[in-house]
């Protein structure tokens, strides 16, 4: 389910998605992908919270596990570059 800004039927501008596997998406879209800040809650409950390029976490962000550990991350095209 999506609800937010379409650009030539796209996702595009500010949006939320809730997928069908319990995936929340809450940020900006471009061309129908996450890309930019965003906050994704995954279905076993862990969070990122940060940049987003292409549909997948890039760039500096933060991601909380379900038992409330958090660290600073950053990534490139969804693979950990940095942890801290």
């Amino acid at each position: 389910m999506y609800k937010g800004e379409f650009k030539e039927g796209l996702f595009n501008g500010r949006g939320v998605l809730v997928k069908t596997n319990g995936c929340r998406y809450e940020g900006f879209f471009k061309d129908g992908f996450p890309h930019g800040a965003g906050a994704e809650v995954l279905s076993d409950g862990t969070r990122y919270e940060g940049g987003f390029k292409d549909g997948r976490w890039h760039g500096k962000g933060v991601i909380t596990w379900t038992d409330g550990v958090s660290y600073k991350a950053e990534f490139e095209g969804g693979e950990l570059v940095t942890k801290r």
